[in-house]
This record gives structure tokens, C-alpha cells and sequence, in this order.
């Protein structure tokens, strides 16, 4: 692990061989980096560039300064370094992630997709394969993005991928106001286990396509199933919006006012799962 080397690499570049030192560097930098220390990491950047400039433009090094660059949002900056190691896969990989970055969607596409050509059975071509369907879903062009969605969960790589597959395919169902198809996967995914943060978003997307059609009490019983001791406090606020209504606060009697602080539809909800998924 880049965690517990970090000692090892800043004994080296205080030592007396000269010629390890830029290495060490690099190495202490993607340490620190992933120890989640990003401005640390990029004073390693910032030492290298300077200080041996030379390895700036060296092939072997490019993806992880392109990486230190990218950590710290200088999508730009990270492009300089991924685009002069085109032949690796994975630097091709985020220089697609910083162009959708930068809003040059044209240009995110095309690295996927030479990804998917190239190194068609790698773990970056699956990758590349979700990341393009992402480019499409954040450009609004939700049927191309459902048609690459599409294909991945039909080729069954592995069950991770199938959920991610899925639950996209369900947003681009919402986004194109398909509520029955959406909530069909959402159920499916639902009675899946998955890991918490895709699990909040499926159970929010849920509970928000089943408010757009009016079947308030289906959104009460998914949210019940949890205990109250257990639940979120965002779903608490949801049973309490559904109940509202129902027409049914804690209370037990109608509440009109109640009932249009919440929004009829759900939208108006303050609290979303905190997720990297974009729903």
C-alpha cells in the first residue's frame, strides 16, 4: 500500500543517492495522495516540476502526475501530462474524465470509446464503457446513454456492474418520464444487496418515481421496512411527506398546510443521498 511506503520513500530522497531521488518523490506524492493529503501531493508536484524537469515529459510518469493534477482539479493541467501517454489505457481513461470535465463532451466520448477498441477486454474498457454512457446521460441525450447502459448489463461482466448498469438505466427511465420501466429496475435493484451509497440512491430514485405517479403508499412501505431507530433523517422526513399525503400526519387528522409544505410530488424534498451517482 502508497500509505505505508510514504516512510520508506522520504527516507530515500534524504539519502545520498541522488540518482533515486525524483523517483522517491513521485512515490511520496501519490503516498501522500492517497492518504487523501491533496495539497501536500501537490508540493511533491510542484518539487519534481521544478527541481528535475525533465521528468515532466518522460512517458512513465505522466499518468501519475496527470493523477496529482487531477486530485486537485486542474483538469487542464492533468490533460498536459495524460495526452503524452497515449498508448496507456488508463491514462487515456482520465484525460476522457477531465475533457467531460472541461464540458468537451466530444472529446470525452472519443477517449472512451478508443478505450472500448483498443483494449477491448480490459478492466479499463468496462470503465470506459460506463463513463460513456455517463458522457451521454450528462449531456441529456438520455436514449443513447439508456442504449450503452443497455448493452453493458446485457453482457453480464459482473454483478457490480450490473447494479450500476441498471440503476442508470432507471434514471435515464425517469428523465424520459418512463415511470413504470423505472420503477421495475428500481425493485429489482431494491431486492438486491448493494453497496450504501448505490442502495441510498436506488431507494431515493424509488421513492421519487413513485411519487411522480401518485402511489404514496408503496413509497410508506419501502421506507417502513427499515426500523425507526435505524431509519435515515431523510427518510424520516419522507415518511412524514407521505403521510402528509395520504392526508395522514402523526397526528392522525388531515392536514392541508402539512400536506403543501411538502410538495405534492416529492420534489421538494431538502435532503438527497449523498452519493458520487448524479441522479
Amino acid at each position: 500500500m502508497y500509505s505505508q511506503a510514504a516512510p520508506y520513500f522520504a527516507a530515500v530522497t534524504e539519502g545520498k543517492t541522488k540518482a533515486l531521488v525524483p523517483e522517491a518523490i513521485i512515490g511520496l506524492a501519490l503516498a501522500t495522495l492517497s492518504m487523501g493529503d491533496i495539497e501536500k501531493a501537490y508540493q511533491h508536484f510542484r518539487e519534481i516540476s521544478a527541481l528535475y524537469p525533465a521528468y515532466k515529459t518522460h512517458p512513465r510518469y505522466m499518468l501519475p502526475l496527470g493523477l496529482i493534477q487531477w486530485e486537485v482539479r486542474k483538469y487542464q493541467g492533468a490533460l498536459d501530462y495524460l495526452l503524452r501517454d497515449d498508448r496507456n489505457p488508463a491514462s487515456r481513461y482520465f484525460s476522457g474524465l477531465c475533457y467531460r470535465e472541461l464540458k468537451m463532451f466530444p472529446e470525452a466520448s472519443g477517449a472512451f470509446r478508443r478505450i472500448t477498441q483498443e483494449f477491448p477486454e480490459s478492466v479499463w474498457a468496462d470503465r470506459a464503457r460506463f463513463e460513456l454512457g455517463e458522457t451521454f446521460y450528462l449531456q441529456g441525450d438520455y436514449l443513447l446513454a439508456s442504449q450503452t447502459f443497455g448493452d453493458i448489463f446485457r453482457s453480464h461482466r459482473t454483478k457490480q456492474w450490473d447494479y450500476l448498469s441498471l440503476y442508470r438505466l432507471a434514471c435515464c427511465d425517469v428523465r424520459m418520464k418512463k415511470y413504470s420501466s423505472a420503477e421495475e429496475r428500481l425493485w429489482t435493484l431494491n431486492q438486491s444487496k448493494l453497496d450504501p451509497a448505490l442502495a441510498a440512491n436506488v431507494n431515493y430514485l424509488l421513492t421519487e418515481s413513485l411519487a411522480t405517479q401518485d402511489k404514496i403508499s408503496k413509497i410508506v412501505g419501502i421506507l417502513e421496512q427499515v426500523p425507526a431507530r435505524k431509519r435515515t433523517p431523510e427518510n424520516n422526513y419522507r415518511i412524514i411527506w407521505a403521510r402528509a399525503a395520504q392526508g395522514i400526519p402523526e397526528s392522525g387528522e388531515a392536514s392541508q398546510p402539512v400536506l403543501e409544505r411538502a410538495g405534492r410530488s416529492g420534489t421538494n424534498a431538502p435532503h438527497a443521498p449523498a452519493s458520487g451517482l448524479r441522479l
